[in-house]
């Protein structure tokens, strides 16, 4: 076949390696959150698959792969009868076309109607793929399955850069007698851009329509059909950048099934960026690149550019207000592993939306035809500790952050052979190779769900919302995802992202048959939540504040003294604040309690025990404290008396200071008469003066709340000679002086030294009385 730069034998092999989603609905739903009962998650696996294969600028080689379950199935090739396979759980089972097979593909024409659908059935669901092989022209395409094929469809192919080799696009029919439309988006055959025609096909047949001159493109053509078709596009040999031409071809998705978030990692050659084409199907698309705006596109318009210029593990990140569809290329360059560098050569790959990445996923490299193995993945940062490559750990380190995401990708070199990858979360993985001018490239898989369709995310109640939660209780918001005429759409991912007090929680589930799903959160943290809840490009916010029942902190309200102002508070934390109220006993005499806050204010009046029940209440409980205590005083002087003082004679004299707790006592300055001692538990003074003669001691009283001084002095006399002296008169008795200072100090010095000279006098008189 002609070939331009015959001396370069070239592969490029889109799609040549096996791609198996194992487990099906529990690989195809993040294992994190499992899909709501009921739920239809639909994805690259399944058991019922329609399928072509395009016209190669070399003879080619033309197989069916099929991986996944153990199980048993059917391939049926255009006129021959079913032929029954087997395939066992991770390894490829191989079915070659039947001789002159390849020669109908070969005959394909640029417009027209062709027997060439191939139908693979099986038990249980597996990975379909499809290898055309034409030695220096090769590609690949992992296949959907009839449930995720639909009506409507965009294409999204490259030039044609080769006249005998046009840009193409190939239509299967599923059901008989089912009627396709199609509207050129450009003079493509002898067909006029814009202009709608239609064909019928019955099950298995197929319709191709092809560029014939250099620069052709069927890039924005839409098929609609009366029933569901698989289409196909891409370019019988084309040159993307660099190189010779190759084959390209890769299975459609369902405009419905398109996105608005898409992360590109880059293919790790040693240098250069990537090619990437965005296809609009909507007007007034607006398009992003690294947050940027760098298109507004009409339906069936293109962005072409070229991302991750920078080399290394870079990425991009694509993003639009309506659903677009992306294309990824693959161009020559230098590749290197285990030492060995090698060149590729172009391929091309649909990159799926984020909304499409599932949480495991099984792909086989081309068996001993690369030398160069790679798989891109691009995993939510959070998940990295739970991302395995083939069971084991993948070095956190070979990963770089996606800015302005919450993702990561890595560039992961792989050996030859079949290899699994799976997270906690859902991620997208995306694997290639390359040897001697030769590529490959494809995406790991991708949910096949309407997320194009979704118009509108609502609660299903809007009077059952929550508004409120308790830490350590699960909050859910049930939601329904609908479409423009407020049909519901089943099987599309929505995400649940927290703002607030919780920030970071998160939440994926699949909406159920009647497009309802639940999501939740175990909030931890009291206050006020902002969720948002997320399907395709609709969005629904709801605000959660995190309350409780009370609980009170307080245990005691410290130390409260006498006199001594105090500023103390019962504290208690619950949502919304509650109220206090003392419901049982009483307050220290003196304190108020504020039912707002819990204050406790004011001045103790009375000392000694008290106790008092404190509870705290809100809507949603109470709690209660018994709060007990003992009111303190300072020590202040009692104004005890020293009675007279005479030698011989026993005297006690009360203590000279009170407080609470009981103070202690001790001689701080001066003495006390001979003979006397001070108690310094009880402050008594007490014994038989010994000696006569002025004294003055001070004796301070000290507790833990104060101190106080007080002043005692006088006269101790010396003994009366006269053994029967007559009783003496109540002004006879001739007490000591006394005085007290200090913190709670009675100053009664003045009046003690009084009342001294005043009983001296008295003594005198009776004397003189005496003698006469």
């Amino acid at each position: 076949m002609p070939r331009r730069h015959p001396q370069y034998r070239r592969l490029s092999l889109a799609l040549a390696g096996a791609l198996a989603v194992v487990g099906l609905g529990a690989a195809a739903t993040p294992t994190v959150a499992a899909p709501a009962p009921g739920a239809s998650v639909l994805s690259t696996a399944g058991t019922d698959f329609w399928v072509t294969f395009s016209r190669n600028a070399n003879p080619p080689t033309v197989q069916v792969f099929v991986t996944g379950a153990t199980t048993t199935g059917t391939v049926t090739w255009p006129g021959a009868a079913p032929a029954p396979f087997t395939t066992t759980e991770g390894q490829v089972t191989v079915l070659d076309a039947p001789a002159g097979y390849a020669a109908a593909i070969q005959a394909m024409g640029s417009d027209g109607t062709f027997a060439t659908g191939v139908h693979v059935q099986t038990e249980a669901p597996v990975t379909v793929y499809g290898l055309n092989y034409g030695g220096s022209s090769s590609d690949g395409f992992v296949a959907s399955p009839v449930p995720a094929l639909g009506t409507d469809y965009r294409v999204l192919s490259v030039p044609t850069t080769i006249g005998d080799y046009g840009s193409r696009v190939t239509v299967v029919g599923t059901q008989d007698d089912t009627e396709v439309t199609v509207v050129p988006a450009s003079a493509l055959a002898d067909r006029t851009a814009g202009t709608p025609y239609t064909v019928t096909l019955d099950a298995g047949q197929v319709y191709s329509l092809a560029g014939t001159r250099s620069g052709d493109d069927v890039s924005g053509t839409t098929v609609s059909a009366s029933a569901p078709v698989a289409v196909f596009a891409g370019a019988d040999c084309v040159n993307i950048g660099l190189g010779a031409c190759d084959l390209v071809t890769e299975q459609m998705w369902p405009v419905d099934q398109w996105g608005t978030s898409f992360i590109l990692s880059r293919f790790r050659s040693e240098s250069g960026g990537n090619p990437v084409r965005v296809l609009a199907d909507r007007d007034g698309t607006e398009l992003r690149v690294d947050g940027a705006v760098v298109a507004t596109l009409d339906a069936g318009e293109i962005w072409d550019g070229t991302l991750m210029t920078a080399g290394g593990n870079s990425a991009a990140v694509v993003t639009a207000d309506q659903p677009v569809l992306v294309s990824q290329q693959m161009v020559s360059g230098q590749y290197v592993q285990d030492g060995r560098t090698t060149s590729g050569d172009p391929a091309t790959m649909l990159v799926p939306p984020y909304q499409q990445f599932l949480d495991r996923y099984t792909f086989s490299t081309p068996a001993g035809r690369f030398s160069f193995n790679a798989i891109n993945v691009v995993v939510p940062t959070a998940q990295l500790g739970s991302f395995r490559l083939d069971g084991a750990p993948v070095d956190a380190a070979q990963f770089a952050p996606v800015a302005g995401t919450t993702f990561s990708a890595a560039q992961l070199l792989v050996a030859d052979g079949t290899h699994t990858v799976s997270a906690d979360a859902p991620f997208g993985a995306f694997a290639y190779g390359a040897n001697n001018f030769n590529s490959y490239a494809y995406a790991g898989g991708a949910g096949l769900t309407p997320v194009g369709r979704v118009a509108r995310v609502a609660p299903v109640d809007p009077d059952a919302v929550p508004t409120s939660g308790r830490p350590d209780e699960e909050v859910c918001v049930p939601v329904v995802v609908q479409d423009a005429d407020g049909e519901p759409v089943a099987g599309v991912r929505v995400d649940l992202a927290v703002a607030g007090a919780n920030a970071g929680a998160t939440d994926t589930r699949n909406t159920d048959a009647d497009g309802r799903a639940s999501l939740c959160y175990t909030p931890t943290e009291l206050g006020e939540d902002v969720l948002t809840v997320t399907s395709g490009t609709a969005d629904a916010q709801f605000t959660v504040v995190v309350t409780s029942a009370p609980e009170i902190s307080t245990t005691d309200l410290g130390v409260l003294v006498v006199g001594r102002p105090a500023a103390v508070a019962v504290r208690a934390v619950g949502t919304p604040a509650p109220t206090f109220a003392v419901t049982a006993g009483a307050l220290p005499a003196g304190l108020t309690l504020d039912e707002e806050t819990g204050e406790v204010t004011g001045t103790p009046t009375t000392a000694g025990p008290w106790s008092a029940t404190v509870t705290a209440t809100n809507e949603n409980g109470t709690d209660s404290v018994v709060l007990t205590g003992d009111v303190a005083a300072a020590p202040v002087a009692t104004g005890a008396v020293v009675p007279r003082l005479v030698v011989g004679e026993a005297v006690t004299v009360p203590a000279p200071a009170s407080g609470r707790p009981a103070p202690a006592f001790v001689v701080s300055a001066g003495a006390l008469p001979a003979g006397l001692t001070l108690d310094a538990a009880t402050g008594v003074v007490s014994g038989t003066p010994t000696q006569s003669g002025s004294w003055s001691a001070t004796i301070t009283a000290t507790n833990a709340v104060g101190s106080t001084d007080v002043v005692l002095g006088g006269e101790v006399l010396a003994a009366s000679a006269d053994p029967t002296p007559a009783a003496p008169t109540s002004a006879d008795a001739a007490p000591a002086a006394l005085s007290a200072t200090g913190t709670q100090a009675l100053t009664t010095s003045a009046l003690a030294l009084a009342l001294l000279v005043l009983g001296a006098a008295l003594v005198l008189v009776r004397r003189h009385r005496a003698r006469g």
